[in-house]
Parts: structure tokens; C-alpha cells; sequence
């Protein structure tokens, strides 16, 4: 019998399966490697190759390369997007939503989505206006 599996289509229309990912380990390197590797690329004036350092370091090219290009600051690990909010109000939406389990107002996704969404149009209203309190 033939695998009947659905293929998603939400990845671009490519029809690849979702879980083809499944497995796949994320950020193997090391964070002494990768602070060592960019320490030597700027020592050098960035006159040592990329690929030199990549092998010497042991250490992804294009993790390497975007951090030495500055697209990402640090050295550490970045999994995932940005966050749009800060840190501060994303606690307090945690916090609100928590508080309204609590009193028996169980939210759904659909429900979480709205009143971040509410949190987030308050947030770059008052950020537009200097003030950030009323969150």
C-alpha cells in the first residue's frame, strides 16, 4: 500500500514534508569555538580566510560568517526569531494571561493571538509617545 501521508504546503508550496526536520540537530558548535574563531578573524584584520577558520575552529561557515558580517551580534546561540516585545512586557502579558487562568478564563491560541496582538498595538502606541507605563 501506498504512504498516504499529506504533504504541507504552507513551507512555500514546495509540498515537502513538515517533519523532515524531524531530527535534525541545531547548534552543535561550540561558544568558546565560535568567540575564538571570530577573536582570530579580527586579530588578522580579517586577512585569514573564512574557510581557514571553519576548519580550524570547527565551526558552521554560515554561523560564522553572519556573525563576522554582523548580522548577528555575539557569539552565542540564536534559535528562533526575534521577539517583539522586550522582556518587561512580555512578562506582564505572561502574567495577565496566567491571571486570567486562574479566574477560570482558560484561553485558547485564537484568544492568546487577539490580546497579544491588543498588548502589541498598546506597546508601539505608547513607545511612539514616550511612555511605557500603562501596559
Amino acid at each position: 500500500m501506498k504512504n498516504s501521508r499529506k504533504k504541507s504546503t504552507a513551507n512555500g508550496g514546495t509540498g515537502k514534508d513538515r517533519r523532515h526536520n524531524r531530527n535534525q540537530k541545531l547548534n552543535q558548535w561550540m561558544l568558546v569555538r565560535m568567540q575564538g574563531a571570530i577573536d582570530e578573524y579580527n586579530a588578522n584584520n580579517g586577512k585569514v580566510s573564512i574557510r581557514q577558520l571553519v576548519r580550524a575552529w570547527q565551526v558552521p561557515r554560515s554561523t560564522l560568517k553572519l556573525r563576522i558580517d554582523g548580522k548577528v551580534e555575539g557569539s552565542g546561540h540564536m534559535s528562533g526569531r526575534k521577539t517583539i516585545f522586550d522582556s518587561a512586557t512580555e512578562d506582564k502579558l505572561v502574567s495577565a494571561i496566567k491571571e486570567l487562568s486562574q479566574r477560570g478564563f482558560a484561553l485558547g491560541m485564537k484568544e492568546v493571538r487577539h490580546l497579544a496582538y491588543s498588548y502589541l498595538f498598546i506597546y508601539y502606541e505608547n513607545r511612539a509617545m514616550g511612555s511605557l507605563d500603562s501596559l
